[in-house]
């Protein structure tokens, strides 16, 4: 009877070394009965097929787990987060609107006549709109020091016969500003008229308005 099995510990000890590592991960039962110390072959039978209690990875599962998992995002934990959501796009910057600019609008003359003149009241409208420039000129100085200002400025004015200014003062003024007056007058007094060959001279009232308009 112990012949038979150490036959048998013998074909089993043969066994494993042609499976190899095939028996690896694998809890084998020792036979009752068979004491593999009594002939030396308990470490041998250890080394090829591993401990009983607890047997090498199964590398061939481990692989089929791993293909699962990328088969399967859920098992992997991958997919399981919340959608990515795009950031907010930011809504484009608008350009800051250009301040209002300085702006001189003249009326039309009101011209009087003491004796006879040939000025006639579109050659004396003309050359007062030639003073337009100045007078602008006039405001944005006035506006350097004081920002805001606005209103309309009224000059009369006296043309001899020569077509010279003979006087120049300010008539009415909304302005508010004596040296933005004294300004427009100036400008006033430099114009030059046509002559006239008659001996009268023009009486002239011109009102310009002040203000600051947003660009259209």
């Amino acid at each position: 009877m112990s012949h038979l099995r150490i036959g048998i510990a013998i074909a089993l000890a043969g066994l494993a070394v042609a499976l190899g590592g095939a028996c690896r991960g694998v809890n084998y039962v020792k036979p009752k009965g068979l004491n593999y110390d009594e002939m030396g072959l308990e470490t041998h039978h250890r080394g090829l097929m591993g401990s009983p209690e607890v047997g090498a990875p199964d590398e061939e599962r481990l692989g089929h787990e791993k293909t699962d998992k990328l088969r399967d995002p859920k098992k992997s934990g991958a997919g399981t987060g919340a959608p990515a959501t795009s950031a907010p796009t930011a809504a484009p910057a608008t350009a800051a609107p250009a301040p209002p600019a300085p702006a001189v609008t003249g009326e039309a003359p009101k011209v009087e006549y003491t004796g006879k003149s040939d000025l006639g009241a579109d050659a004396i409208a003309a050359t007062l709109a030639g003073a337009d420039g100045a007078v602008k000129g006039c405001y944005e100085k006035a506006l350097a020091g004081t920002p805001g200002l606005g209103g309309t400025v009224a000059v009369k004015l006296v043309v001899n016969k020569d077509g010279k200014v003979a006087s120049a003062e300010v008539a009415s003024s909304t302005l508010g500003n004596p040296d933005a007056e004294k300004c427009v007058v100036a400008a006033v007094k430099a114009l030059a008229f046509a002559k006239s060959k008659a001996a009268g001279s023009a009486s002239v009232t011109k009102a310009w308005s002040l203000r600051l308009e947003s660009p259209k």
